[in-house]
C-alpha cells in the first residue's frame, strides 16, 4: 500500500473522482468501499456514487483508496500527482484548486489566443468538437494561464454532464465561498436551487471570475443554470457543434497540425524522430490517426510501454487498427477513442436510427467531403437500409433531421457551402470496427450501391458531379477489394470513375480502376463478353496515352476481335474499337494500316448515327488528322470543317471537343500559311479549354503552346533570325489526345 499522505481538500478529492470514467469509479467502489457498494442500486449514476462515497467515508479513507488504486489506474495516478501539486499552489491564493493541466498539451498556442480573444468579446465561449479532440485540455490550459495572469480572480471548474452535476458544482462553489470568508452571509445548509441562486447573485456583484464547465452536452437542461456574465467569464466544452441554447459563442476546435501531432507523439512516447525512417513513420501514423490528440496520446503510450519504434507500431496499427487502443477489463476501462465514442453512438442509435445508419454509410466514403446528394439518391434508390430510406422517402426530403443527433455529438461536420459533410477518419474506423465483419461487409455493399446510383456517366455536363464523387469511389474501391466484392456494379462504378479521371488526363488514378474493372468482368462475365471487351478497350487507350503503345496493342486488337465476334462487324462499339486501333497504329507511324480502319469506322457511324452526330464528327476529325500528317491538306480541310460544324451544333460552342476541332483546323490553316485565320481559332479554343479542363490539362497546354508559336512567327524577325525556305520547321501539332479518339461509351 502506498504511504498515506495528508488528504487534500474535499473539493480536490471530488474533482479526482469526477475525472474518472464510470467503470473505473465502479471498480474503485467494488474494491475499496464495500459499504458504499451495498447502498448502490443497479443503474445508479456516477454523481450519486460520488456523493455516497463522501456520505459514508471519510476524506482520509477516500484519499488512501485512491493512493492504493493508483498503480492499477494510470489516470488516477496522474490525477493524484497533479492534483496534489495544484492544491498546494491554489491554497496560497485562497482559490479552489483546478484539475491539473495536461502536461503534454502541445500545438494549441493559436487556439489559446483565439479562445482568449473570443472570451473578451463575448464573455461566454463553448469549445466544441469531437470527443478526443482535446477540448478539456484546451480549457484547462487556458484556465491555468488565466489564473496566473489574474492572481486575485476566482477560477472554478465543475463537471457539467447534467443539470444535477452543475447544481452540485454550484453547491461546492458556495461552500468554498463561505469557508474562505469571501461571503460569510451564505446560510450553511440550503436546497441546491437556493444555493445556486445565492452564488449567482454573488457572481453578479463581484468582478473578475472565470467559470469552467466541462462536458456540457445536454444544452437544453443547462440553459437555466448559466449565470449572468456581465462581470465574469464562462468557458465550457461540449460535443454539440452549435451551443446557441447556452447563449455562448462557439469555438470549433480543429485537429492538430501535422507538425504538432508528430511532436505530441515524440514527447509522449519519449522517442526521437530525428532518423528519417522514424520521422516518416511518426508523420504517417499521425496522419492515419487523423491528428486526433487522444488517439495520438494513447498510441504514444503504447509505444512507450512496449519500448517499440514508430515504424513497428505503424505496421501493427495498419493490421489491427483500433484493436490496439485500450479497452480494459473488470471495470478498469480507461477512456480511449473506442470508449469516448461508444456512448455517443449508442445515444444516436436510440434517438434516431436513421442517423446511425447515415454514419455507418459514411464510414466507407472519403472522409473530407461526402456530397449530401449521394446519401439522398442512395436512400431514395433503396440502398441504405430501411431507417435511412424511410427518413428520406419524401420528394422534398433533406437531411436536416437526420443530421441533428450526429451534429449534437460532433460525429460529423456539415459543410453547408458545399452541400456536403465530413467525418473524421478515425470515427470512420471506429464505426467500421464496431460493426463486426458481417455487418461491415453489408454496409460496404450498401455504400457501394448508393455510389453506383449517384455517379453519372462522364459526360461533359456531368463533370462537376463526377469530380465530387471520385474520392468516394476511391474509398469504395479500397473496401470492395478488401472484401473481395466481385460484382457487376463494382466494375461499372470503377469504369465510370476511370472514364472521368481519363478525361481529366489523370491517368495514374484511373489505371487501378480500369485494371480492377477488367479483372472483375473477366471473372464474372468471362473472357468473351461485350463488357469485358469494353474494359480491354479502355485500358488499352489509357496505356496508349501514357506512351505505352506496345502494351496497349494486344489489348486493343483483342477488343476489336471480341466485338466483331460478339456484336458484329457493323456495331457501333466495333466502330469505336476500330477507331481506337487506328489511332494506336497512327501513333506507331503506320498510317497505311490505320487509314482503312478509320474509314471503316466512319462508314459504320455515318450509317448508324447519321452524318451529323458527334460520333461521326470524331471519326471525321481523326481521319483528317491522318491525312494532314500525310501532307494531304486539301483532303483534310473539309473533314476538319465538317467535324467542327457538327460539334458546335451538337455539343455546343464551349465543349472541349469543339475547342479541340478549332485547334486542329487552325493547325491545318497554319501549315497552309493562313495565320490570320488560324489565330482567332486558337484564341477561342484556349479560352474554352482553360474553363472546361483547367490551365494545366495537357490539351490546354498544347493549344497554349500552339498559340504562342503562331504569335512568335507573326512577329517581325530579329536581326539574327533566319527567314525563308531554310528556316526551322514551326508546324503546329493537332490535339491527338483522348478528345480526338474517344466517345462516351464507357460502361
Amino acid at each position: 500500500m502506498a504511504e498515506l499522505a495528508t488528504p487534500p481538500s474535499r473539493q480536490v478529492l471530488r474533482a479526482i473522482l469526477q475525472r474518472l470514467t464510470s467503470s473505473t469509479l465502479q471498480a474503485l467502489v467494488l474494491d475499496y468501499f464495500p459499504a458504499v457498494q451495498q447502498r448502490l442500486d443497479q443503474g445508479t449514476d456516477k454523481l450519486a456514487s460520488i456523493n455516497l462515497c463522501f456520505t459514508l467515508c471519510s476524506d482520509e479513507k477516500i484519499w488512501a483508496a485512491l493512493q492504493q488504486a493508483a498503480p492499477q489506474f494510470e489516470e488516477v495516478q496522474n490525477s493524484l500527482r497533479r492534483q496534489a501539486n495544484t492544491a498546494v499552489a491554489a491554497s496560497a491564493i485562497n482559490r479552489p484548486p483546478l484539475p491539473a493541466a495536461n502536461s503534454l498539451f502541445v500545438g494549441r498556442d493559436s487556439a489559446l489566443s483565439d479562445v482568449h480573444a473570443l472570451l473578451l468579446r463575448h464573455r461566454g465561449v463553448a469549445i466544441t468538437g469531437l470527443g478526443g479532440l482535446g477540448k478539456s485540455s484546451l480549457m484547462l490550459a487556458y484556465a491555468h494561464h488565466f489564473a496566473e495572469q489574474h492572481p486575485g480572480a476566482l477560477v472554478f471548474w465543475m463537471l457539467a454532464t447534467s443539470a444535477g452535476a452543475v447544481e452540485q458544482g454550484w453547491s461546492e462553489l458556495g461552500q468554498h465561498l463561505r469557508s474562505s470568508g469571501a461571503s460569510p452571509g451564505m446560510p450553511p445548509e440550503q436546497e441546491p436551487a437556493v444555493v445556486r441562486q445565492w452564488v449567482q447573485a454573488w457572481l453578479a456583484r463581484e468582478q473578475d471570475w472565470l467559470l469552467l464547465w466541462d462536458n456540457a452536452d445536454d444544452l437544453d437542461s443547462l440553459r437555466p443554470l448559466v449565470p449572468d456574465l456581465k462581470r465574469g467569464l464562462l468557458l465550457c466544452t461540449t460535443r454539440a457543434r452549435d451551443p446557441k441554447a447556452l447563449g455562448l459563442h462557439p469555438y470549433h476546435l480543429q485537429d492538430l497540425s501535422p507538425a504538432a501531432a508528430t511532436a505530441l507523439l515524440a514527447e509522449r512516447s519519449g522517442r526521437s524522430t530525428a532518423q528519417p525512417e522514424e520521422g516518416a513513420a511518426a508523420l504517417t501514423l499521425a496522419t492515419e490517426l487523423g491528428y486526433l490528440p487522444l488517439a495520438l496520446e494513447q498510441a504514444a503510450a503504447y509505444i512507450a510501454r512496449h519500448d517499440t519504434t514508430f515504424h513497428s507500431y505503424l505496421r501493427k496499427y495498419q493490421r489491427k487498427r483500433l484493436e490496439l487502443f485500450p479497452t480494459g477489463s473488470h471495470g478498469q476501462e480507461r477512456a480511449s477513442v473506442r470508449t469516448v465514442w461508444s456512448l455517443s453512438l449508442s445515444e444516436v442509435e436510440q434517438e434516431c436510427p436513421a442517423a446511425a445508419d447515415l454514419l455507418r454509410t459514411s464510414a466507407f466514403y472519403a472522409p473530407d467531403f461526402i456530397p449530401e446528394r449521394l446519401i439522398i439518391e442512395g436512400a431514395k434508390a433503396g440502398h441504405l437500409g430501411p431507417h435511412l430510406c424511410q427518413a428520406i422517402a419524401a420528394e422534398d426530403a433533406d437531411l436536416d433531421e437526420v443530421f441533428g443527433p450526429l451534429l449534437q455529438h460532433s460525429l460529423v461536420r456539415r459543410l453547408a457551402d458545399r452541400q456536403g459533410f465530413s467525418v473524421h477518419r478515425l470515427v470512420q474506423a471506429f464505426v467500421r470496427h464496431r460493426l463486426g465483419s458481417e455487418s461491415e461487409r453489408l454496409w460496404a455493399e450498401r455504400a457501394m450501391q448508393a455510389l453506383h446510383s449517384a455517379l453519372p456517366a462522364a459526360e461533359f455536363a456531368s463533370w462537376p458531379q463526377c469530380r465530387e464523387l471520385i474520392p468516394c469511389a476511391e474509398a469504395i474501391d479500397s473496401h470492395s477489394a478488401r472484401f473481395g466484392m466481385v460484382r457487376a456494379e463494382v466494375a461499372q462504378l470503377l469504369s465510370r470513375a476511370a472514364h472521368y479521371l481519363y478525361e481529366q488526363a489523370n491517368y495514374g488514378r484511373a489505371e487501378p480502376f480500369l485494371r480492377r474493372a477488367l479483372q472483375i468482368r473477366e471473372q464474372t462475365l468471362g473472357p468473351v463478353h461485350p463488357d469485358t471487351a469494353q474494359s480491354l478497350n479502355n485500358l488499352a487507350l489509357l496505356l496508349l496515352d501514357q506512351g505505352k503503345p506496345a502494351e496497349a496493342e494486344p489489348l486493343m486488337r483483342k477488343a476489336v476481335l471480341l466485338r466483331e465476334q460478339v456484336l458484329g462487324p457493323d456495331h457501333l462499339d466495333t466502330a469505336l474499337s476500330l477507331n481506337n486501333l487506328a489511332s494506336l497504329l497512327n501513333a506507331q507511324s503506320k498510317p497505311a494500316e490505320a487509314e482503312p480502319l478509320y474509314r471503316r469506322a466512319l462508314q459504320i457511324r455515318e450509317q448508324a448515327l447519321g452524318p451529323d452526330h458527334p460520333g461521326t464528327a470524331q471519326s471525321l476529325n481523326n481521319l483528317a488528322t491522318l491525312l494532314r500528317d500525310q501532307g494531304k491538306l486539301l483532303d483534310a480541310e473539309p473533314l476538319y470543317r465538317r467535324a467542327l460544324q457538327i460539334r458546335e451544333q451538337k455539343l455546343g460552342p464551349n465543349h472541349p471537343s469543339t475547342a479541340q476541332s478549332m485547334n486542329n483546323l487552325a493547325s491545318l490553316l497554319y501549315v497552309q500559311g493562313k495565320l490570320a485565320d488560324a489565330e482567332p481559332l486558337l484564341s477561342q479554343a484556349l479560352a474554352i479549354l482553360e474553363t472546361a479542363l483547367g490551365t494545366t490539362h495537357p490539351t490546354t497546354e498544347l493549344v497554349r503552346d500552339n498559340l504562342a508559336r503562331l504569335r512568335a512567327i507573326k512577329e517581325p524577325p530579329g536581326p539574327n533570325q533566319r527567314t525563308g525556305p531554310d528556316s526551322p520547321s514551326t508546324d503546329l501539332p493537332v490535339a491527338q489526345n483522348h478528345l480526338s479518339r474517344r466517345g462516351a461509351l464507357v460502361r
